[in-house]
């Protein structure tokens, strides 16, 4: 009897001996089992990616003034009849918006982003050129220092706008569960017609301000999307 308990003694801590090791062996295979390889960060929450939507939609704002002020001589100027053809739609049909699947408003929203940074790009090497051509030296700012010219700003958005896209492509992967690196940088050869070479200076900067004014409000479309996604997430 002394044996026989012992032995069931022995085969119970053997057990439990497994049973841990068990678990520490999954534990040890958790990062092999990660749906994102070593060498990429797991996707930035929706709830970091609208908080950043918000902060480059009150940046473009922000420029959107300076622009005015700068290259139409109003700040508040507003025509809202003006539109290009060639920048994204900002209204949508919101049974359709409700609809859609979380990848496709996110691959959408890449599509979308490229096309206003291939605008902002052409756009702002239209400003430097003409910075350059009428010899304009940066203005100084409130500690002394060169403020930034337009093109420096508008710069500024783009790189933001560069990183919201790398942000949102990681999105798309995750959600449909691609791990290769297949991410897209903003080409700045989209074939996009800004060219005022055949149009007065005045309709070339009516063109900056629409660009800019449709990014604004393009951003406060997509800032919704990123609250709808962020709630389901939380869910």
């Amino acid at each position: 009897c002394y044996y026989t308990a012992q032995r069931r003694s022995s085969l119970s801590f053997l057990s439990r001996m497994t049973s841990t090791y068990r678990v520490l062996f999954a534990i040890l295979l958790l990062p092999l089992c990660s749906p994102f390889p070593s060498h990429q960060q797991r996707p930035p929450s929706f709830s970091n990616s609208l908080s950043f939507t918000r902060k480059i939609r009150t940046r473009v704002q922000n420029l959107l003034l300076q622009y005015n002020g700068q290259q139409l001589g109003d700040e508040q100027f507003e025509d809202r009849d003006l539109a290009l053809h060639t920048l994204p739609s900002i209204s949508m049909n919101y049974t359709h918006w409700l609809q859609m699947q979380d990848w496709e408003r996110l691959s959408q929203a890449s599509r979308d982003l490229q096309t206003f940074w291939a605008h902002l790009d052409i756009k702002c090497q239209q400003l430097e050129a003409e910075r350059q051509n009428q010899g304009g030296a940066p203005g100084v700012g409130l500690q002394g220092q060169p403020a930034p010219t337009l093109a420096q700003s508008m710069l500024r958005v783009q790189m933001d706008l560069r990183d919201l896209i790398q942000q949102v492509d990681t999105q798309v992967h995750a959600v449909i569960q691609v791990t290769s690196d297949t991410s897209s940088i903003p080409d700045p050869n989209l074939e996009i017609n800004l060219d005022p070479a055949s149009s007065q200076l005045w309709s070339s900067r009516l063109q900056g301000y629409v660009i800019l004014r449709d990014l604004s409000r393009y951003l406060g479309k997509l800032a919704r999307d990123f609250t709808l996604l962020a709630s389901t997430q939380r869910s």
